[in-house]
């Protein structure tokens, strides 16, 4: 799903990059992924991030 759909997948952490900046995004995913809690969704959210920056290039 996440492949057939890939730029859907990506649209969430854009949302967060567009108004906080790649350099704010990218230091509270690090934070979070300290987090049991938050590890999963920090997890997906820096691939989403990498995958972008992969694309944009």
């Amino acid at each position: 799903f996440n492949r057939k759909y890939l730029k859907e997948q990506v649209v969430k952490v854009d949302l967060l990059t567009a108004r906080y900046g790649d350099a704010v995004v990218s230091r509270k995913i690090m934070e979070a992924k300290k987090h049991p809690d938050t590890k999963a969704l920090a997890d997906e959210l820096q691939a989403e991030l990498f995958l972008g920056w992969l694309a944009s290039e």
